[in-house]
């Protein structure tokens, strides 16, 4: 089980357009630009740690600067579900699914600041 310091670096990771370094033994696996899932501003990664058969997705949180992260934000506020969870966040996680059950491979966990959290 990776431990909550992994988790972080993976939610700060992916704040980034390139993966940074990360822990020993953990690899990107895809991101949602990789896998066409860019609407409303969406940035998700998946990594993997090929020894363990684990992996984790991160979700970026609100860039202070994007409109539509402040729109998001807003829908959560009023109790409803925003819109780029159904149109990029959900598929991307749907598609990560199917990479990984192909793989034989065990999900471990979601993380994310902000936005990316919810």
């Amino acid at each position: 089980m990776p431990s909550p310091y992994i988790y972080a670096v993976f939610a700060n990771d992916v704040y980034s357009s390139t993966a940074g370094t990360l822990p020993s033994g953990w690899t990107v696996l895809t991101d949602s630009t990789e896998q066409g899932f860019t609407s409303g501003n969406y940035n998700g990664r998946a990594y993997v740690n090929l020894a363990s058969k684990q992996y984790v997705i991160s979700h970026r949180g609100t860039e202070p600067t994007s409109i539509r992260n402040f729109y998001s934000d807003i829908q959560l506020f009023l109790g409803q579900a925003p819109t780029v969870f159904s149109s990029a966040a959900l598929p991307f996680v749907n598609k990560v699914i199917e990479i990984m059950e192909r793989e034989n491979y065990e999900f471990v966990g979601v993380t994310g600041h902000s936005l990316g959290a919810a």
